[in-house]
């Protein structure tokens, strides 16, 4: 497992999220952008997971008599329990929070999913962008709870918006599925 986890770069990405996500959060205090910067915090701490979900050769690794299905699973699982740890404990030593918790399980579930379709399509040098490019059209449109904008910005919806939470659960599942089933796109540069 410690084999692993360096050669997917997980206490590479663990340091990314934990300095990002701290200093975002002081960004989000010093200026009244909390929602935005909060946003941005998650995005990354999600997006920073991206570049392990490939190996160094995924042809290499489709030779192993390993049950990768199994394993990307469990790391896609791992990396969003410990993203939303990461937030969660870091966001709680301010007074009030940033966003609830529901947000934040909700928004980050999303988002790991959203990676992990990345990391599919795109390739896992490059699964970071459609969680960072999602939180930033945010910057663009403005959250309103009617109509179809709501499953465009589910990221900043209020914790009880029910088409946030679905928006965030087919992404999640969609990007849980594709990626422990399919792997990620081999890098071709």
């Amino acid at each position: 497992m410690v084999l692993y986890a360096r050669s997917r770069g997980i206490p590479a990405a663990l340091a990314a999220v934990v300095v990002s996500v701290a200093a975002l959060m002081g960004l989000a205090r010093a200026t009244d952008s909390i929602l935005y910067f909060g946003l941005i915090a998650m995005a990354i701490a999600a997006g920073a997971w991206g570049s392990g979900f490939a190996g160094e050769d995924p042809e290499l690794d489709r030779t192993a008599s390993v049950r990768w299905p199994v394993y990307r699973a469990a790391h896609l699982l791992v990396a969003t329990a410990v993203a939303v740890g990461v937030v969660l404990a870091l966001w709680s030593t301010v007074d009030p929070p940033l966003l609830p918790p529901g947000v934040v399980w909700r928004d980050l579930a999303g988002l790991a999913g959203l990676t992990a379709l990345g990391a599919v399509t795109i390739g896992g040098r490059l699964a970071w962008a459609p969680p960072l490019g999602w939180a930033a059209i945010l910057l663009l449109v403005p959250p309103d709870p009617t109509g179809v904008w709501p499953v465009i910005t589910w990221l900043a919806q209020p914790e009880g918006s029910t088409a946030a939470l679905i928006t965030a659960v087919v992404l999640g599942v969609a990007g849980f599925a594709c990626y422990a089933g399919f792997g990620p796109r081999p890098a071709r540069w």
